[in-house]
């Protein structure tokens, strides 16, 4: 992006404001608040229960019949996962290979053949998706949003919120191209928050720089607040990578999937020395009382006694049913067993 898109997207994400040009006249678009998208998702919801969306197909159905057409089988799907799975290890690779310049070139060349097969693959992957019912959901919602947010440049709404219910009208159609346009890819967002223009601003007010109120945060502004906390969170790791990591998406991306893997591998290895630890102390343990929450438990507990465990509490069992008016512990069999093989030490000892 150039500096000047930069600052430009920027200053419209943070005011929350889209303006646009119809016949002449200038009209502005505000962020829709949640409590717009609320009332539009019912809408949408109340169109699907009065069958509006009966012509449509579910998700489900349009991925049947790209099968059947072999416009898109499960194994393209089973190729589309394995090629994103393949970014990611690239992406780690990439990481663990930064200071090796012409490994980089190759992990890079490899990673921009996989995306473009993966991008070309999403015409055939989504070739049904404005025939489902989620496409036509989703944009009920959104140009109802866009509609009770449409403005003159006095900030006076042009729709009330039940004017616009069953209407389709030129501004309303123009309004809901402008809003839907102004997108970026992940890149981008990530470009605009590493800058200078939005560092400016994000130090001055972190969480509350587009305003304290959350439930008010258009897409965009949570979007850049989410990738500004997640380089800030990588700032102040203990093992926080090289100023050059930061500035390329995919080495930075490795450097996270590695992360988390060895944090997982962490939580495995500590785990596997807390059961040998607990392992040695139950070995040197006697018998352990343990209240079982419930069956299953409990005959969980039961298993993992040793086959002389088993057969002691057999024993005890048999013993107590044979004694319905109570029976003393020294008059188990097996206490009086260890009882007795007691008695003999101490008289051989003595």
């Amino acid at each position: 992006m150039k500096e000047s898109e930069i600052e430009s997207s920027i200053r419209t994400i943070l005011s929350g404001v889209q303006y646009f040009n119809y016949k002449n006249n200038f009209y502005k678009i505000i962020s829709p608040s949640s409590d717009d998208y609320a009332l539009a998702h019912y809408i949408a919801k109340t169109k699907y229960k009065n069958r509006i969306f009966d012509s449509f197909l579910t998700e489900e159905e349009s991925k049947r019949q790209l099968d059947i057409a072999g416009i898109w089988t499960s194994e393209d799907e089973n190729k589309y996962d394995t090629s994103l799975s393949e970014i990611e290890k690239l992406k780690v690779s990439l990481y663990e290979s930064r200071i090796h310049s012409n490994k980089c070139k190759s992990i890079k060349s490899r990673l921009k053949g996989i995306r473009k097969a993966v991008n070309e693959s999403h015409t055939r992957k989504y070739y049904l998706f404005d025939k489902t019912i989620e496409y036509h959901y989703g944009f009920i919602v959104t140009n109802y949003a866009v509609a009770i947010s449409l403005c003159d440049m006095n900030s006076e709404k042009l729709f009330n919120k039940s004017d616009v219910l069953d209407i389709s009208l030129p501004i309303i159609d123009k309004a809901y191209t402008e809003f839907i346009t102004f997108s970026f890819s992940n890149e981008q967002y990530r470009e605009m928050v590493r800058s200078s223009n939005w560092s400016s601003f994000w130090n001055c007010g972190k969480e509350n720089v587009c305003g304290e109120d959350f439930t008010k945060l258009s897409n965009h502004q949570r979007t850049m607040i989410a990738y500004s906390k997640m380089y800030d969170n990588a700032r102040q790791s203990l093992e926080c990578p090289e100023e050059d990591v930061f500035k390329d998406d995919d080495m930075f991306d490795g450097w996270m999937i590695k992360q988390a893997e060895d944090m997982k591998e962490k939580r495995r290895e500590n785990a596997n020395n807390s059961n040998t630890r607990h392992n040695e102390r139950m070995s040197r343990a006697g018998e352990i009382f343990y209240v079982a929450p419930d069956q299953e438990e409990a005959q969980e507990i039961f298993d993992s006694n040793t086959i002389a465990g088993r057969a002691k509490i057999h024993s005890r069992r048999k013993s107590v049913k044979q004694n319905p008016e109570g029976i003393s512990e020294d008059q188990l069999p097996d206490v009086k067993m260890e009882l007795r093989k007691k008695f003999i030490e101490q008289v051989k000892g003595s």
